[in-house]
């Protein structure tokens, strides 16, 4: 190999070692900027729109399942937010406003085996559950309960009562760090794929879009942050 081939060579692994190295140093400080936020109660709670949860039927209430079906229900519950109180969206093909589906959630494996369900719950109980053998990062397990029609949606007002307060130097560093990692296009260089966060209109650290929204929410009480 020439030596020149070999500086080129050399240069290019340390360029990949130290998008690693950001990378890496990214994770640590979202991961440190999680932990280190503080929730601030609203002097009042916001009206933020509505949302759809599962309950257990009337009749199942009164039924001799009742004991099993509140057992499922924590494990099951699939609980989504509207600003519609009819949680309608348009579709992308249809363009036509259709009801958002609303099905109960399944048990991931690691869930399954984390809380050891096949050991607490009944036997009974674990036999309607079915597996699902999915790809989903690597290969899993989910399991689906047999009786859905135990339980059925309801819809409820949805009022947020604290808000977040982010670490303002953290979330500097990690923009910084952001920014770095896409002008060097480090995923396409690292693992031959797009940039996947190129695109992104808002990220969840950006105290500025929040501190907008909070601006906005004193002045008018007008507590819609997105669009649906």
């Amino acid at each position: 190999m020439s030596l020149r081939r070999e500086a080129r060579r050399h240069t290019h692994e340390q360029r990949e070692r130290e998008l690693r190295r950001l990378m890496r140093r990214e994770e640590e400080v979202w991961k440190t900027a999680r932990q280190s936020i503080v929730s601030i109660p609203f002097d009042k709670p916001v009206f933020m729109g509505y949302k759809m949860f599962h309950v257990v039927r009337d009749d199942i209430t009164r039924s001799p399942w009742a004991e099993q079906a509140a057992l499922i229900l924590p494990y099951v519950n699939h609980v989504i937010y509207c600003r519609r109180k009819d949680f309608l969206y348009k579709d992308r093909d249809t363009k036509k406003m259709v009801p958002v589906k609303h099905d109960l959630l399944p048990i991931w494996g690691y869930i399954w085996k984390r809380d050891k369900l096949d050991e607490v719950w009944p036997a009974h109980i674990v036999a309607k559950f079915g597996p699902e053998y999915v790809i989903h990062r690597h290969y899993a397990y989910r399991w689906f309960w047999g009786h859905p029609w135990w339980f059925v949606s309801k819809i409820s007002r949805h009022y947020a009562t604290h808000y977040r307060d982010v670490n303002g130097t953290l979330e500097s560093e990690r923009q910084r760090i952001h920014e770095k990692l896409q002008q060097e296009h480090a995923w396409r260089k690292l693992y031959g794929r797009g940039d996947h966060c190129e695109g992104l209109t808002q990220d969840p650290f950006d105290s500025t879009n929040w501190h907008l929204y909070l601006d906005r929410l004193m002045e008018t009480g007008d507590g819609r942050r997105f669009r649906r």
